[in-house]
């Protein structure tokens, strides 16, 4: 049974870099740097938590929103322009 008290990692990403030698954050938070073991580099962009976290209640609750008959129009348009 999975613990009720885990929490999921807000993203992740996959590398074909064999082994992580060192994780850089950029100061103003929108890129992550990982150095392999054999020397290569690669640069992530990352998205705000608040933008993921956006996302993925929008994908959670978008049927919702467009086929519930008692929400208004606003609340209908709630998750416009948010991808997921």
């Amino acid at each position: 049974m999975p613990d009720e008290n885990a929490q999921l990692p807000l993203a992740q990403w996959q590398t074909r870099q064999s082994f992580i030698t060192s994780i850089s954050l950029s100061e103003d938070g929108q890129f992550l740097t990982t150095l392999g073991k054999d020397g290569s580099e690669k640069t992530w962009a990352i998205q705000s938590s608040d933008e993921l976290l956006m996302q993925q209640a929008c994908s959670w609750v978008r049927d919702y929103l467009k086929y519930n008959s008692d929400l208004n129009n606003g609340d209908r348009r709630l998750c416009n322009g948010i991808k997921g």
